[in-house]
């Protein structure tokens, strides 16, 4: 998988991750209808789960076949990886804090101090995903001074683990009361290590070469198109059937369905990269600013959508729109 390869996949990946926050504004009326608008609801949503899942199995890949195969000069790595993601986020974390108070309707777990915040990802909804990948670079660096066979033997026992974190994270959320549900679950780096072991082990024994064959091709879309099915059908019975208590925990990226569903089509993604093109795209533009686009796209969500549906009052949202603008010129002194 070539670099323009990956930076589209990143570019469809963000455009996802958009898409799941801006039918998060809908009223709930909009899901738990027993209509066609209800059904469409869920399914755009669970199509697009496979975008964080996708972003860190990429994470990995990437390294993986950087370092080929090679340890990783520990400190060196560690601090490249943090030095590229933390002055973007320490911007967009410390701005989106600053527009919160002075746009309280757009709060977001306000009662956790500032320090709390940067350092659990908590000043927006979406950045947990911050501390989550630099913990994830961590784990990282060790991985490379495993033999190649114990990280294919280490796969398979992250992914028996994950079946039964995924299982247990109920009774574990319930035991938190101060962060959201699903921030906490989504901050635990078990809960997205198989994406990202996956990723490591795709890199290092080439996956793509094997799964090319026309058989693993196919295969591999009826199995994707059956879990799609199957992830669309548990969230829709979930919400309907009043399993969950909220549209949030019932359509979560923590759910054994979420887990096959994007197991399957990373690997069917794996099978067909030899007949991609190699020129670069719109999505492959969009994907090398992708985390940045993660970064602020929350804000223009509230400037834009929100105000229309959640209207606030002018005079704070103009404030708002000051912050944003800020944030932006601040931002392209760090770009990458």
């Amino acid at each position: 998988m070539t670099k323009p390869q990956v930076d589209t996949l990143k570019g469809v990946a963000i455009i996802e991750v958009i898409i799941i926050h801006v039918i998060a504004l809908f009223p709930e009326i909009y899901w738990f209808g027993f209509d066609a608008r209800s059904l469409l609801m869920v399914t755009i949503d669970q199509i697009c789960r496979m975008s964080i899942p996708l972003f860190i199995f990429l994470s990995w890949y990437g390294l993986s076949r950087k370092y080929k195969g090679q340890p990783a000069p520990l400190l060196s790595f560690w601090k490249s990886r943090i030095v590229k993601l933390l002055p973007l986020y320490l911007i967009w974390a410390v701005g989106i804090w600053a527009m919160m108070h002075v746009v309280p309707k757009w709060g977001f777990n306000m009662e956790i101090p500032l320090h709390l915040k940067i350092l659990m990802g908590q000043s927006d909804y979406h950045l947990y995903f911050v501390p989550l990948i630099i913990m994830l670079y961590f784990i990282f660096g060790f991985y490379t001074y495993l033999p190649k066979m114990v990280r294919l033997v280490g796969l398979a026992i992250i992914g028996v683990v994950t079946i039964w974190w995924y299982q247990y994270l109920p009774t574990f959320t319930a035991q938190f009361k101060w962060i959201q549900p699903d921030q906490i679950q989504y901050l635990v780096p078990l809960t997205w290590l198989w994406y990202a072991w996956l990723g490591g082990v795709a890199a290092d024994f080439n996956f793509s070469h094997y799964l090319a064959k026309p058989f693993f091709k196919k295969a591999l879309l009826l199995l994707t198109v059956l879990a799609a099915g199957f992830l669309i059908h548990d969230a829709y019975a979930k919400i309907h059937t009043g399993t969950y208590y909220s549209v949030l925990l019932a359509m979560q990226f923590t759910r054994i369905p979420v887990l096959i569903y994007a197991t399957m089509l990373i690997l069917f993604l794996l099978s067909t990269v030899g007949h991609w093109g190699e020129h670069k795209t719109l999505f492959s533009k969009v994907g090398v600013l992708s985390f940045f686009v993660f970064l602020a796209h929350t804000s223009f969500l509230r400037l834009i959508p929100e105000q229309y549906l959640h209207p606030v009052p002018i005079e704070q949202w103009v404030l708002g729109a000051i912050i944003t603008a800020l944030l932006l010129f601040l931002s392209t002194f760090f770009m990458v």
